[in-house]
C-alpha cells in the first residue's frame, strides 16, 4: 500500500514529476547533524553504543553471482539521452538539500530515469534506482551521473519504454556537448558512485509519530530501510520496523504510536539491492527544521564493482537494412532533385532492404546522424551502389570543420563497391556527421544505395 506524503515538499515533488520533466527542490539547505564527529551525537541527543564510524556492518550481502535484472556492473548497455533543467528537490527528494549531496551531484551531474527504469539496474521497487552511479560514454566523452529524479510517462512519451533512457541535467548535456542536438546515444553501465565520508537521511517531514525520510551519498543502492527506537529510555520492546517506500523517499507506517519507543529518537538500519546491510548508531530526533541533512556515520559498498576502462561509443552504421541507430537517434537522409526515394525497399537489395531513389538530373541525397563524431578509430567508409545507367557518383564526407575531399566513381547496373579512405580524404576534418552522394548525370534516372558502413 502507498501513502500519501504527509508534507508540502513531497506533495509538490509527487505533481512535479507527474506533470513533466521539471525536479523538485531549491539550493539552500541547513548544515548537516553528525558530520565531522562520526555522526554519534545528533540533533542534541547523547552518544549511543557503536563504533566511532556510527554504525556497523549487520551482513556481507550476496554474491554477484545470485543478482539478477539488468544493469549489472561492467556490462555495458545502449541508452538514449535527453536534457532538461534541474528545479527543485527531484522524484528521489534530495536536490534540495546540498549538504547531503556527493560531489558529482552538486557538480550538476545528475539524472531522472524513464519510469520503466526507476526501479533501478537490479530490478527493484520503483524508486530503488535513487542514488545509484551510471557512467555514461557519448560521441564527446564520458560522465558519471547519480540519479535523483524520475522522468514519468505521463507527458513524456519518450520515457514511456521504447529504449532505456535517461534525462540528464543540463550540465551532463553541456559536459557531453549535446545541447545542439537535443537526443542522443550513449553506451552505459552502473558503476558504484564516487562518494565521500557516509550516508545521509535527509529528513523532509516529521513529529513524535511520524517520520518521513530519503537516503543519499551512497555507493549502490537502497532497497530497504528500518528504524527503532534509539537513546536513553528506549523500551526494551523495541524491534526494527521496515519503512514503506513512498515515492523517492521511506514513511513510517501509519499506527500513531511514538516511533522512539520511550527513547530521545529512531536509528536507521539500512539494506542495499545487493543484500548488504548496516547499522547508523545515529540518533536522528523527529523535529525540525525540514528538510535537513543527518550523516548516518556508515557507508555501505559494492560488492560487485565493475573492472576495467570505461565502456566504448561507436557511430552505427549509416545504412545497412535501415538506417542505423536507436529509437529516435538514427542516421536519416535529405535529398534534392528527387522525384520518388524509398527508403526501405525490398527490390533489387544487396540483402534485406536497401535505398531506392528515382533522380532528376544532377540529383543527389545526404545521409546524417544527429551529432558529430570523432574520426579516430575508423578507416574507411564502404558503401554498394548500383544505377540503371552507366553514370558517376561523387561521394563526399563532412564535418563541422568543412568537407573532405570528394571521392568518384561509376555505376552500372550490377552493384559495385565505392571506397572512401578516411584519412587520405578527411586530414583536417577530425569529427564527421555527413556523407553526401551524388549522381553526376543530366538526365533523370534510377539509383540503388545499399550497405553503407563506417569501418
Amino acid at each position: 500500500m502507498i501513502y500519501a506524503p504527509r508534507s508540502a515538499v513531497a506533495l509538490a515533488c509527487l505533481a512535479s514529476a507527474l506533470a513533466g520533466l521539471t525536479a523538485c527542490g531549491g539550493d539552500d539547505s541547513p548544515a548537516p547533524d553528525g558530520g565531522g564527529d562520526g555522526g554519534r551525537v545528533v540533533d542534541g541527543g547523547p552518544a549511543v553504543d557503536g563504533g566511532v564510524d556510527g554504525g556497523r556492518v549487520v551482513d556481507g550481502g550476496v554474491d554477484a553471482g545470485d543478482r539478477d535484472g539488468g544493469g549489472v556492473a561492467g556490462v555495458c548497455e545502449p541508452l538514449r539521452l535527453t536534457y532538461y533543467t534541474v528545479g527543485t528537490a527531484g522524484a528521489c527528494e534530495v536536490m534540495d538539500v546540498p549538504a547531503a549531496l556527493p560531489r558529482i551531484a552538486r557538480d550538476g551531474l545528475t539524472t531522472a530515469v524513464a519510469e520503466p527504469w526507476f526501479g533501478g539496474s537490479l530490478g527493484g521497487a520503483p524508486a530503488e534506482a535513487c542514488g545509484e552511479c551510471w557512467e555514461l560514454t557519448t560521441a564527446h566523452g564520458t560522465r558519471t551521473v547519480v540519479v535523483t529524479d524520475l522522468c514519468p510517462i505521463a507527458g513524456n512519451p519518450i520515457c514511456a519504454g521504447d529504449f532505456f533512457h535517461f534525462d540528464v541535467a543540463r550540465p551532463v548535456a553541456e559536459a557531453l556537448d549535446f545541447i545542439g542536438a537535443g537526443t542522443v546515444e550513449a553506451s552505459a553501465r552502473r558503476v558504484p558512485c564516487p562518494v565521500e565520508g557516509s550516508a545521509f537521511a535527509v529528513l523532509r517531514d516529521g513529529d513524535p509519530t511520524f517520520l518521513r525520510l530519503a537516503i543519499s551519498n551512497i555507493v549502490v543502492g537502497i532497497r530497504r530501510v528500518e528504524m527503532r527506537g534509539a537513546g536513553p529510555g528506549v523500551s526494551s520492546d523495541n524491534p526494527w520496523q521496515e519503512l514503506l517506500r513512498d515515492g523517492g523517499a521511506y514513511e513510517t507506517p501509519p499506527g500513531g504510536a511514538s516511533i522512539a519507543r520511550g527513547g530521545t529518537g529512531v536509528q536507521l538500519r539500512l539494506t542495499t539491492a545487493q543484500g548488504q546491510t548496516v547499522e547508523s548508531s545515529v540518533v536522528i530526533a523527529p523535529a525540525g527544521p525540514f528538510p535537513r541533512a543527518v550523516d548516518l556515520g556508515v557507508q555501505v559498498e559494492d560488492r560487485a564493482p565493475p573492472s576495467g576502462p570505461a565502456c566504448g561509443w561507436r557511430v552505427p552504421d549509416p545504412y545497412v537494412d535501415g538506417f542505423g541507430g536507436i529509437e529516435s537517434v538514427r542516421w536519416g537522409f535529405t535529398a534534392w532533385s528527387e522525384r520518388t526515394i524509398d527508403d526501405a525497399s525490398t527490390s533489387g537489395c544487396v540483402s534485406g532492404t536497401c535505398l531506392a531513389a528515382d533522380l532528376d538530373a544532377w540529383g543527389g541525397l545526404t545521409l546524417e546522424y544527429p551529432e558529430d563524431f570523432a574520426q579516430a578509430g575508423l578507416t574507411r567508409l564502404t558503401l554498394r551502389a548500383r544505377s540503371d545507367d552507366a553514370a558517376p557518383i561523387e561521394v563526399k564526407v563532412g564535418g563541422p570543420a568543412g568537407d573532405c575531399s570528394v571521392v568518384s566513381a561509376t555505376l552500372g547496373a550490377a552493384y559495385g563497391t565505392l571506397t572512401v579512405d578516411l584519412a587520405a580524404a578527411c586530414p583536417a576534418v577530425p569529427r564527421l556527421r555527413t556523407i553526401q552522394v551524388q549522381v553526376v548525370r543530366g538526365t533523370p534516372g534510377t539509383f540503388t544505395l545499399d550497405e553503407v558502413r563506417l569501418e
